[in-house]
């Protein structure tokens, strides 16, 4: 695991068929084991130890381009 850039990933691909003028709200979040989002993981997230990922977590689709 690296820090910074490597560690928050979202895919292209998963952006790609998306019209140009989406706009996407939503956050950044580090999951526990379970599953559950956690404030104290994301504080800590570029500690060494660390060993989560952090997630991207979209709640709506504001707009969308033509």
């Amino acid at each position: 695991p690296g820090t910074g850039p490597q560690r928050l990933r979202i895919s292209g691909a998963a952006l790609e068929d998306l019209p140009d003028a989406t706009v996407l709200d939503g956050e950044v979040v580090a999951l526990d084991e379970a599953g559950r989002s956690s404030f104290t993981l994301l504080q800590n997230f570029r500690s060494p130890k660390n060993r989560f990922a952090i997630t991207p977590l979209t709640f709506s689709c504001i707009g969308a381009g033509n």
